[in-house]
Parts: C-alpha cells; structure tokens; sequence
C-alpha cells in the first residue's frame, strides 16, 4: 500500500488487530517475508519514537529469551513447534511466520518433520479425500464453486479429485448441489435471478471476486453462455469502459490527475489496479488515430540496453526504488507493479542476486541498525 495508509495510529492498531499482529511477536513482524508484515512493523517503528505507537500496541507474545532454543531438547522443540503454529503447519508458512524457529529446526536436522505441503493436498486414498470433504461439508458445496474459490484448501482439495479422475473420485463424491451446467437453464430463470439478488446494482468484476459462492456461480453461468451472450444483455449498473474518457482532454486531465506522468508506462500496463490498466488501454486504442499515448508526458523512459551494467546507473535507481517502497527492499512483484521489472531483471543477471545487492549497496546494516535499535527498546517496556 502507498505512504497514504495509517493516517493516523487508530487506523494502524485496528489494522494490526485484524491481521492478528496482537498474537505474534513484533520480532516475526519485523523480519517476515510478507511485505505487508514489514510495511506494519515499519509505520509503527517509524511513529514510536514521536507518539510510541508500537509500546501502545497489545503484543500478547513476549521475546524469546536468550537461550530459549538451546534449552529445548529435539522432542520438545517439535512440540512447541505444533503447538505454537499447528500441526497442519508447513515449511513456507513456517518461515514466514517464524523464520528463527524455522532456522533452529534447519541447524537441528529437524525440519524433515515438517510438512512441504498441506495435507489437504496429499490424500492416499479416496475414502480419506471423501472424509475430509464431508467433514468440512463441502458435499453441500457446488463442485464449481471449489474449484474456483477464493480458499486455498478448497481448491487444493477439489484439485486433488480432478487430479484422479481416471478413478473418478469427484464423480464418486456425494456432492448434493447440481453442478452449474444444469442451473439455470434458460436466460430468462438466469437474469430473473439475477435481478432477484441485486446484481443489476454490482460490476460484473464484484460478482467474479465475490466471497459468494452464489454470486461466482451465477457469473459463471453467464460466462459459460457467451455465445447466447447473457452476461452483454444483462443491464449491469456500471458502464463499460469505451464510454469513460470520450475525449483526450479527459482522458489527459484524468492521468494527470492520477499522477500518470510520473510512472512508467509498463507499471500501468501491468498494474494490479483495474483503473490504472484501463486508462492505459483507452489511450492504447485511441493511439493509432489520435496519438493519445504519444502525446502524454511520461517521466520514466525505457531504459537504453546496458544502461543498468553501469553500476552507478543501478545504485542509483535502486535506492530510488527502495525510497519509493517505503524503505522497504522490493521483491519481484513489487519491482514489476513499479515499472521497475528490468531493474530486477539487471540484479540477477549482473550482480549476484538480491542479497549480493544488499550487502553491496549497505542495505542490510543500515536496515538491521535502524529497525533493530528501536525493537531493542521497544521489547524492553513490552
């Protein structure tokens, strides 16, 4: 998210307590690999010195003391392990949330006692997949809705069934919800429903994302039913894109306004934000005709071949590119929604990787100096 979040610190502490910060440890915040975590622990330690944002905040899980691990035999180890993080835990989510346990079980030869994957994924046989399957109730699921939902473990599960077809496990699993095919079976049943449940009044992009498996069902419907083109008849209360932005005045006042001049146009190419894409695109068609996107000022330039084997060049854009992550070191995802995915490119191809750059440009010490002096004092008073 962008400097503008956490306004002020009841925004930041309700934003931890839903994310269940106040059951960790701040030490797991500050050297988690989810950015998220780190942008957190980051806003907190950058207001704790000013209005102690981090003291005020209800960690419940204390630092581990010195010597914790070395106290702890093999067994017990293991169990604080699974009892600490569950046994469904597995290694990535492990390293994640708990990168120093994680190490502790490395050094020990232990880690083999932690799973790859979730069990969910590793069935041996059909009545254990059916079980779980019944267990969770998803025989009341429609088989659809499984495979393209939002829950990991979910679609984990229906993958393995669709992965043993040829013992034609989904086939065989008591689902009691007809499949989407046999909803719906005409255009008018499917829009009466529709119009029924509200979503005249939605974007058809809030019915794919919905949480509701009935709301992606019935998109999906429509989408299965494109040749009868049921989704373009549907009166669906947002307008299409072609009718945003019918001249180039409005199309230029709203990038400029969006501050589209100050980006690289492949990070709106590429941009997770729909807006961001689409006006891209709009200025992409209307370019043949009117030069709409050659016309616009774009401040970042395509960089010339070998610009980045200069290293002055890619210190330089590099710590540009720290500054604008909020300090933070960018990964690829974050490289790439930047516009800076040759800058990330250029650091494996000439310069050893992500922790070679680190080192080199004196991002580790000057990182660990600054964040870890101030976790030092803030573990003191919690």
């Amino acid at each position: 998210m962008g400097k503008a979040r956490w306004e002020d610190y009841n925004q930041w502490y309700a934003d931890g307590i839903n994310r269940g910060y106040n059951k960790t440890n701040p030490m797991n915040l500050f050297e988690s690999q989810d950015i998220k975590d780190r942008r957190w622990y980051s806003k907190g330690a950058i207001m704790n010195s000013t209005a102690g944002w981090l003291k005020r905040f209800p960690f419940k899980r204390k630092a581990r003391a010195a010597g914790f691990f070395s106290e702890k035999s093999d067994k017990k180890l293991i169990d604080y392990t699974f009892d600490l993080h569950g046994n469904d835990i597995t290694r990535g989510e492990l390293q994640k949330k708990d990168s120093r346990l994680c190490l502790e079980l490395k050094k020990r030869g232990l880690i083999d006692k932690i799973k790859t994957i979730r069990r969910v994924g590793g069935f041996m046989n059909f009545e254990e997949w059916k079980n779980y399957g019944i267990k969770r109730e998803y025989n009341k699921i429609n088989p659809i809705s499984l495979a393209h939902g939002q829950n990991n473990e979910e679609r984990s599960w229906y993958a393995r069934g669709s992965y043993m077809r040829k013992e034609k496990w989904l086939k065989r699993f008591p689902f009691k919800r007809k499949r989407i095919e046999g909803r719906w079976r005409t255009y008018n049943e499917w829009k009466n429903y529709g119009m029924n449940r509200g979503y005249n009044e939605l974007s058809p992009v809030s019915l794919e994302k919905s949480e509701d498996r009935e709301d992606r069902s019935w998109y999906s419907k429509g989408t299965i039913m494109k040749k009868e083109k049921w989704l373009s008849k549907f009166h669906f209360k947002r307008k299409i894109i072609s009718n945003r932005w019918k001249t180039y005045d409005e199309w230029l006042d709203y990038g400029l306004k969006k501050k589209y001049d100050s980006k690289n146009p492949g990070s709106l190419i590429k941009s997770e934000n729909k807006d961001e894409r689409r006006w891209y695109q709009k200025g992409n068609d209307m370019n043949k005709k009117e030069k709409w996107l050659e016309r616009f000022t774009f401040s970042r330039e395509i960089k010339i071949s070998g610009y980045y084997k200069n290293f002055e060049n890619f210190e330089r854009e590099m710590l540009e590119a720290i500054e604008e992550n909020d300090g933070l070191f960018p990964i690829q995802r974050e490289f790439v929604k930047m516009g800076r995915g040759s800058l990330n490119q250029a650091m494996y191809s000439y310069y050893g990787g992500k922790y070679a750059v680190m080192e080199r440009i004196g991002y580790n010490e000057a990182k660990i100096q600054e964040l870890a002096s101030e976790l030092e004092e803030i573990l003191k008073e919690i």
